[in-house]
């Protein structure tokens, strides 16, 4: 079902009437308003244009389909939202980087235990972690 304008003009007064109703076809657009306002006569139909369309735009900056929230900051933290999530996407990285050298240091280990090197490596990223909780799962 398609959305039609359907103008229509009283047959004694002259006064015009717009109609906005959904079908299948113009042509039964058309019919549908004469039929409802047997005053009238038909002047025009046409489809409207507009509004909400699949597909329609441009992809958003997160990625397709990830839905985002309008949040009130002050102008100075909005302005660097990107780069505060870029920053933090970043320092995530790297402490996998990290913790994946102390599990390589762990599993050459006898003991199970990394080697001196790496183990305040390992106590700083266990802090680090739980100080991000909140951006432990993937921003994005």
């Amino acid at each position: 079902m398609n959305k039609y304008l359907v103008e229509l003009k009283h047959s004694t007064s002259g006064d015009m009437l717009l109609v906005q109703l959904e079908s299948d076809s113009l042509e039964s657009a058309g019919d549908s308003a004469v039929k409802a306002n047997p005053d009238y006569e038909l002047v025009k139909v046409k489809h409207t244009h507009g509004g909400k369309r699949t597909g329609a735009g441009r992809a958003g900056k997160w990625g397709d389909g990830v839905k985002t929230q309008v949040y009130r900051l002050p102008p100075t933290i909005g302005e660097q939202a990107e780069d505060i999530v870029s920053e933090l996407e970043m320092i995530k990285s790297i402490l996998e980087s990290y913790q994946s050298k102390v599990d390589e240091s762990k599993a050459k280990s006898a003991s199970g235990q990394p080697s001196e090197r790496y183990k305040h490596v390992g106590q700083l990223i266990g802090d680090l972690r739980q100080a991000m909780k909140v951006t432990s799962e993937k921003l994005v």
